[in-house]
């Protein structure tokens, strides 16, 4: 822009604020005034006058084409309304700016940013902007979606003390009845406990699920914000508005911000902008550093912190002091607020609330999986601040005291040199000291002891190696086994020194203070609390189970179950000491070594587990590598002859050379197909028979012992996708605009699942319970339990897919080569024909039989046939394809590795992937048990977000064929 543009610019931008007054006041000019006031701008104000005289002619009880029906809410810059779009007849929310006084060229600024990055973001979880303008005043407005619904912070009702806004302390009180979870009516379940306003020990397991699902959805709308490269900056229960059904939304971007380029940034004035209680550090101190997205991460982990607790983290009379507590003070750990949040959780909102924002979650994606993995009782990938950390941490605070202890351990080591050193001296020059020699053996005795306990604190970093290194230790199979063998030989000495740190612990607790009946008081008030919570929901249930039918009779003992053992382990905890407090001038130093002492020792215990630990389990993995090795490859060295040798002769691979490939077992070809099908042996159950083929050289109905069968598909190139043109390829009069155009597609040999993987295997792939959904509770008797593992896998996330198949060196399939290999050479809408008519002998769809279960619920479905499942069935129940397969029509979608895009977007070589862009939304293709025929066409699409899991949807499993060197 050059000078006289700037210069430009600014005085059109001084006669429009002068205008602005002008208005509200009444005391707009005429034209040609402002034309003699601006000399130089007459065209611009010109142009300007008109399009305002013209808004200036609206009716009255307007703004813009919306008709005001009434206020919503007011606030210090900016009024809503309901309002009515009487052309789209639809309620809308209309924000418009109030009087602009000294500060209106800032919040015309904010105001029209609103407009902008709102405008750029679509997402269920943020509020559309529909359209902005400017009313007949020349004050702002924009029109939104209207929410029916109630702001969190009135489901978290905040009762102000009535000092200082927005730092002020607060009782709170929480009402989750109101909130659905996961779209589902919000009556009472058996065993999961009740909520009432106020009371945190009687918050059950569904009121905090319900409310780390609302937080995790919030996260997933801020994702979308960030990665379009916008932060919001006031993250609050506020601006957190709950629907009617129980959807989050995330309101208000006025102070977002976004640079050119998408780079996040702070506006350029330093402003300190947003409310101070729910701020991170960072955001605090906004003219020294620039925000990112993880200041969001912060405000939604206070957020949430507040509603589990009904306190904020950091509250103060004064502003000054919240400043303060927000920049130095660690908050309080939530589980002495609230024993009922589980351990893992409060991990999950210190990592999101860690000083450090290199330390928080790198991204709301990240923070909302673990609120998921919460939820579904999972692990979470965050881990408690480490005790170097705390070490580290505690050194900053404590400055003085650190430096002493830095000159004490130096001191004992010159000490330790200087004695040992001294002693030998003397024993050869003076043997008549021996008295002095033994006092300063003590002390040299003394400076070892403390010497060892200093070097023994670096095995607190050791144990994070440890615990990181373990994730690395996949896929199984030969190339593990050396692998292992390092990692046991870098940290079995961790295993070794345990004995030793528990003798230092045992020494430093017996020279802490006596036991003080209020310190035993304390240490166990949250233990008993929940105990005589447990108690009061356990004499509940029992109370009325002869009146529960059998579902709810399984559901309500499962829960008792859950109790007791709950219960086992809290009375337990009540015999142990938990405070420790020590006598003396390092008495502080000693209560923080006996807290990285006892951490690290509980921690070692973990580890070294021999049944449980660490080494247990690499060693299970090193014994099934080893097995995996020798029995598909040493004892089957003449089945991969073989299989070569048919390979070899085989038109359909076309003089392809097959070599023996770790993991697999050849069990011969298909009789119909003539494909290869192999025995993937890390999914084979351990104590089940080899599988065998039948005398007409089919296999045997798949069986939950099973592991998964694979078959080689040859290379070639196909064409993907259908088109609605009679006279084109793969003509689909069902055809879809996003399955077109069609393309050619080349790909190399590749081994795919004969089945959808089933639960049965999914347990032995990752060694966790089954996640699936459907049951004899949720079904009564339509799915018998002895066949749950025979049955498809479902409610797994793409992202827990992914994670899973990969450690059996297995993957999904791309979506070019789920095409394909549903296609098997067919050019027809369904691989079984053109007639969807046919689809009951070939899928299990949405039929008569799921309609009549369904009733009205039950949605389009085939009236023309009945496949007799109601939802699953058994793998392998209909008749496979031209290449074998089973079940790629109906059943479950299954999800395929790719993004979801248009077709014209590059693809890999070799496997047609396409190439990701970032999205987390991935294809899942095929069709499930409660849909039509239409969607389980060859070349139908669906999209799903990759951290979902659902109920109708599962996976296949694909391993690429080894090039040859």
């Amino acid at each position: 822009m050059t000078e006289n543009q700037a210069e430009s610019e600014d005085r059109f931008e001084r006669f429009r604020q002068a205008f602005l007054r002008d208005a509200q006041t009444g005391a707009a000019r005429s034209v040609e005034d402002y034309i003699a006031s601006y000399p130089g701008m007459g065209n611009d104000i010109a142009r300007e006058f008109v399009a305002w005289e013209g808004r200036a002619k609206t009716r009255k009880g307007y703004v813009g084409p919306y008709r005001i029906e009434r206020e919503l809410g007011r606030g210090g810059q900016a009024v809503v309304y309901l309002c009515d779009d009487e052309k789209l007849r639809r309620k809308v929310a209309v924000k418009v700016l109030l009087g602009l006084g000294g500060a209106s060229a800032k919040m015309l600024q904010r105001f029209q940013r609103e407009a902008e990055i709102t405008s750029q973001l679509d997402h269920p979880g943020i509020c559309a902007l529909f359209e902005s303008g400017m009313g007949a005043d020349g004050i702002p407005w924009i029109a939104m979606r209207y929410i029916e619904g109630q702001p969190l912070s009135t489901i978290v009702t905040v009762t102000q003390d009535g000092r200082v806004a927005d730092s002020d302390a607060t009782s709170l009180m929480i009402d989750l009845s109101t909130i659905s979870l996961d779209g589902e009516p919000t009556a009472q379940t058996m065993g999961t406990g009740t909520s009432s306003s106020g009371s945190l020990a009687s918050m059950g397991r569904r009121d905090m699920d319900r409310l780390l699902e609302i937080i995790e959805k919030v996260a997933r709308a801020l994702h979308v914000a960030h990665e379009s490269g916008i932060i919001h900056r006031d993250i609050k229960p506020g601006n957190i508005m709950i629907t009617a059904r129980g959807e989050p939304v995330v309101l208000d971007f006025g102070l977002a911000s976004a640079d050119e380029g998408g780079q996040l940034a702070v506006t350029r004035t330093g402003d300190l902008m947003g409310t101070p209680a729910y701020m991170s550090p960072e955001q605090l101190m906004a003219q020294r550093i620039q925000l990112d997205r993880r200041t969001d991460i912060w405000s939604l982990a206070v957020t949430l912190y507040e509603c589990l607790t009904l306190k904020r983290p950091f509250e103060s009379p004064s502003r000054e002091g919240l400043y303060r507590q927000i920049l130095t003070k660690e908050p309080e750990d939530p589980r002495r607020l609230n024993p009922m949040i589980p351990a893992e959780l409060a991990i999950v909102i210190q990592t999101a609330m860690d000083k450090d924002p290199d330390r928080r979650y790198v991204n709301a994606e990240a923070f909302a999986d673990d609120l998921r993995q919460v939820r579904q009782l999972r692990p979470i990938a965050a881990r408690p601040v480490s005790t170097w950390l705390r070490m580290k941490r505690w050194a900053q605070r404590n400055p003085v005291l650190a430096t002493s202890c830095m000159g004490l351990a130096l001191a004992l080591t010159i000490g330790l040199t200087w004695a040992t050193l001294k002693n030998r001296e003397l024993d050869r020059l003076v043997r008549d000291v021996n008295a002095k020699n033994a006092a300063l053996l003590v002390k040299t005795e003394e400076a070892e002891r403390n010497w060892r306990k200093a070097q023994g604190l670096a095995d607190v970093k050791k144990l994070e190696e440890a615990r990181a290194a373990l994730d690395m230790l996949w896929p199984l199979g030969q190339e593990l086994i050396p692998r292992i063998d390092a990692y046991r030989e870098d940290y079995e000495g961790l295993a070794q020194r345990l004995p030793s740190h528990s003798e230092a612990l045992a020494e430093l607790e017996a020279s802490a203070r006596p036991y003080a009946e209020a310190d035993r008081a304390n240490d166990h008030a949250q233990a008993k609390a929940r105990l005589a919570v447990l108690g009061s929901e356990a004499e509940e249930l029992e109370a009325t189970l002869d009146d529960l039918m059998d579902t709810q009779f399984d559901a309500a003992e499962r829960r008792l179950e859950a109790i007791e053992a709950e219960r086992k382990t809290l009375e337990a905890s009540l015999s142990r000491r938990r405070s420790w407090s020590f006598d003396g001038e390092d008495a502080d130093f000693q209560s923080w070594h006996h807290e990285v002492l006892s951490q690290l020792v509980a921690d070692l215990r973990q580890f070294a587990d021999p049944k449980s630990g660490v080494f247990a389990e690499v060693k299970r993995r090193r014994a099934r590598s080893e097995e995996i090795a020798r029995r598909s490859l040493a004892d089957s060295r003449e089945l991969w002859r073989l299989c070569a040798l048919r390979v070899a002769k085989n038109a359909h691979y076309a003089d392809l050379k097959l070599e023996a490939i770790e993991g697999l077992i050849p069990i011969g070809a298909d009789p119909e197909s003539g494909l290869e099908e192999f025995l993937h042996w890390a999914t084979h159950a351990s104590d089940h028979p080899m599988i065998q083929r039948e005398a007409n050289g089919r296999l045997p109905e798949m069986d939950g012992k099973t592991g998964i069968i694979l078959v080689l598909l040859p290379g070639g190139t196909f064409t993907m996708g259908s088109t609605p043109d009679e006279s084109g390829p793969n003509y689909d009069p069902y055809s879809e605009s996003s399955e077109t155009p069609t393309l050619t597609v080349p790909l190399d040999p590749f081994f795919i699942g004969k089945y959808e993987l089933t639960r049965g295997q999914w347990e032995r792939l990752s060694g966790a319970r089954d996640p699936s959904f459907w049951s004899k509770a949720n079904l009564a008797s339509a799915l018998a339990p002895e066949d749950y593992r025979r049955h498809p896998l479902e409610q797994a996330s793409w992202l827990d897919c992914r994670r899973e198949l990969a450690r059996a060196s297995l993957s999904l399939p791309t979506e070019a080569q789920w095409e394909y290999a549903c296609r098997a050479g067919s050019d027809t809408p369904w691989s079984f024909g053109a007639r969807r008519e046919d689809f009951d002998r070939y899928a299990n769809l949405a039929d008569a039989t799921y309609s009549k279960w369904y009733g009205v619920d039950a949605g389009a479905y085939e009236p023309q046939g009945d496949d007799e499942h109601i939802v699953t069935a058994p793998v392998g129940s209909f008749l496979p394809n031209a290449f074998g397969l089973h079940d790629l029509h109906g059943n479950v979608w299954e999800w395929c590795l790719d993004e979801f895009g248009s077709y014209d977007r590059p693809r890999s070589p070799g496997d047609g992937a396409f190439r990701a862009r970032g999205t987390g939304i991935r294809l899942n293709r095929g069709g499930a048990f409660n849909n039509s025929a239409i969607y389980s066409r060859s070349a139908s699409r669906m999209k799903y977000a990759e951290h979902l899991p659902s109920a109708n949807l599962g996976c296949r499993a694909v391993r690429p064929l080894p090039r040859a060197d």
